[in-house]
């Protein structure tokens, strides 16, 4: 995944020396050299942080997945929020200094983004945070998972889902019916980081985001990195060691909601 910064790369060219010049009855002169001048800047390429929400998404429907519902766990209006985000979108302005907060029972988690990874879906975090779309949704899945090594050696991935606008992560059901295209970086997957899952290859991300108890190098280069947890990773492991409904379920027996999701912006 590529992580994309913002400045200017100056490079410095120097100009050739003049030959010396010598006459018969004078010792040659020293060489003139002229000062070195910088080239013209060239900008590093940047990201587009102001992209349209028509440009951003896709309203194609992915094989296999189905219409969003009606209404939300939550009992909001599927349809209204997904308008509401088409209207919110282009009065979101990205920084480097939003954080959103989400408040749950088990106490409160912290995320600070990166627009600078994937700007159209950080927007999308923040206007769906904006609308209340978040609010009384729950962490629906916790996903452990056993990957071997190169050199041979067992890694246990671990990673918590939320988002659903039905609140059981079923696959083809995370969205409100518009989809962001892909963002996808070189950035990796450490303890903390924030992403929105995608399901399938293409433009397949809508409400679901994933959050990671430790290093998950599975989804490198696969999500869609969107910042980091700042606070709180201990009420996430509270919520991924709750129990589940049945052995080898990645469904919590009781999800924890979330009561209420905020930004700073």
């Amino acid at each position: 995944m590529k992580r994309h910064s913002f400045g200017l790369l100056a490079a410095i060219g120097i100009a050739g020396c003049q030959p010396a010049a010598t006459t018969e009855n004078k010792p040659a002169e020293v060489p003139a050299v002229a000062e070195a001048t910088p080239a013209p800047a060239k900008p590093m390429p940047a990201v587009n942080l102001d992209e349209s929400f028509e440009l951003a998404t896709t309203n194609v429907l992915p094989m296999g997945f189905t219409l969003p519902p009606d209404t939300t766990l939550a009992g909001k209006s599927a349809a209204k929020i997904a308008d509401d985000v088409r209207k919110i979108w282009p009065t979101v302005k990205l920084t480097d200094t939003l954080r959103a907060t989400i408040e749950t029972e088990s106490g409160n988690i912290e995320i600070t983004f990166d627009p600078a990874v994937a700007p159209n879906h950080v927007r999308n975090f923040l206007a769906l945070t904006k609308t209340g779309y978040f609010d009384g949704l729950v962490f629906e899945r916790v996903v452990t998972q056993a990957f071997v090594n190169a050199d041979g050696a067992t890694n246990l991935l671990e990673y918590v889902t939320a988002g659903c606008p039905l609140g059981d992560g079923t696959p083809g059901r995370g969205h409100l019916g518009y989809f962001v295209k892909p963002e996808l970086s070189d950035v990796k997957h450490v303890e903390g980081t924030v992403g929105f899952l995608r399901e399938e290859d293409g433009a397949t991300s809508g409400t679901r985001f994933y959050i990671t108890l430790g290093p998950n190098p599975t989804l490198d280069g696969d999500g869609i990195v969107i910042g980091k947890v700042t606070l709180g990773m201990d009420v996430l492991r509270k919520i991924a060691d709750a129990p589940l409904k049945e052995a080898g379920s990645e469904l919590p027996a009781k999800p924890v909601a979330m009561k209420k999701v905020t930004a700073n912006r």
